[in-house]
Formats: structure tokens, sequence, C-alpha cells
């Protein structure tokens, strides 16, 4: 699957460099960012649980989280290149997603970490920019799996995704706004995809209890398939109205 892996990084790279050519040539010098260790919960002293770091690692607890990002990125591409299913669709169509993800995630890391290191502009600008395009994908990767891979609406999606960072430069709270609706775009499709299973594995497993009725007398096997059909649609929408109440 190493194909995939490679042909996936190319696209992330072409969009994060776009990005960043964007904001080097001073395009953003007025979007509104915290700089400066003041604005973190921990202190900037080069130390954590008692031990020593170098002193360019001001914070190491949140620098070294972004140092699992990149590493959980670098996992899940190992998995992609691992997996000998290429030749079915939908599990090479969750294989390009996962991988778009996990290059993204990489980028993302490293982004932060030069952040959180330099406490420049040029690394604050992009770490904010790079936070809507990791929820858009999310937005799109869970659209797939309800309705399959489109081309043209992913492309559309991601390209609203990053323009909108340009709301940073007409409002201090341009970007919260931004990043407040992918939020609650990505947690909405998130949750629907999740009903999507649950409703569906309701439904395998009343599968499955009229199919172990037979195992029973004739009659009662009659009784239970029966019982299982009746209430089936009528457990499933209460489970649907459940999950849409939440």
């Amino acid at each position: 699957m190493t194909e995939i892996v490679s042909a996936t990084f190319l696209p992330v790279l072409v969009v994060a460099s776009i990005l960043a050519l964007s904001v080097y040539l001073d395009l953003y010098n007025s979007v509104y960012v915290e700089l400066g260790f003041e604005h973190y919960a921990e202190k900037a002293n080069s130390t954590l649980g008692g031990y020593k770091f170098p002193v360019w690692m001001k914070m190491p607890a949140n620098t070294l989280v972004n140092v699992g990002y990149v590493g959980v990125g670098f996992l899940w591409l190992l998995r992609v290149t691992s997996s000998d299913k290429l030749h079915e669709t939908d599990i090479a169509t969750n294989l390009y997603m996962v991988s778009i993800f996990a290059w993204m995630a990489i980028i993302y890391g490293f982004t932060q970490f030069a952040r959180i290191v330099t406490q420049s502009l040029f690394w604050a600008v992009l770490d904010q920019w790079f936070t809507l395009p990791f929820f858009c994908w999310t937005i799109i990767w869970s659209r797939t799996v309800q309705h399959g891979w489109k081309a043209q609406s992913a492309v559309l999606i991601l390209v609203l995704s990053i323009l909108s960072y340009n709301l940073a430069l007409l409002h201090k709270f341009g970007f919260d706004v931004a990043l407040g609706v992918h939020i609650a775009v990505a947690f909405w499709h998130g949750s629907s995809v999740v009903r999507r299973d649950q409703v569906a594995n309701l439904e395998n497993y009343l599968d499955e209890a009229g199919e172990f009725a037979s195992v029973f007398s004739s009659e009662s096997s009659w009784a239970l398939v029966f019982g299982c059909g009746v209430w089936k649609p009528i457990v499933v929408y209460v489970c649907f109205e459940h999950h849409q109440g939440m």
C-alpha cells in the first residue's frame, strides 16, 4: 500500500505549502494570535516531572504532545502500508482517507511543535489555519462513510474550509467563529455515522436473535421470529430518536 501513502502525501504537502507561502508573504500579519508563554497553563521552565529538558524546550508537556501527533500519524501510515486489501473498493477508499488524515496529523504536529518552541507569528498563524482542514477532513470522511466518495463535494468543502480562515482578517474572534463552525459540523456528521452504525448493529443483533430462535421448537421459533420482526422497527425507531435528541 505504499502507493496510497505516497500518493496522499503530495496533495497534503501542496495545500500546506500554499498556506505557508500565503503566511510567509505577510498576507496574514494582521491576524490576532496569542504569542508568549504566559498564555499557557504550563510553566515555561523546561522541566517536567523533575527532568530537565533542553533550554529551548520551554514547555516540555505541550511540546511532547505534538511528538505524539507525529508518532500516531506515522503509525497509521505504517498500518496502511501493511494492508493487503487495496482491491476492495470500500477498504481502498478508507485507506486513502486514513492516509490523508495521517499526513495532516504529521504536518500539524510539526507545526504546533514549531509554534510552541519559537512563539513566532508565522508558526502561530499556520497552527490556527491548519486546524481547520483537520476538522474539515473529519467532515469529508464522515460524508464518505455515509454517501460514498464524491470528489467534487470534497474539494468544495475543503476549499470553503481553507477560505474560512479569512474571517480572522475581519475580526479578532474570526478564527474562533470559523473553528466553532468546523467543530459543530464535524460533530454533527460524526454523530450521524455513529447513529447509523448503532442502528445497523442493533438490527444485526435482532436478526441474529431471530436466527437463534430456530433452535427451538417450531411453535416457539415462529413466536420469537415474529416477535423480532414486529418489534425491530419499533426498537430501531426508538433508538434513533434517542440519539437524535442527544
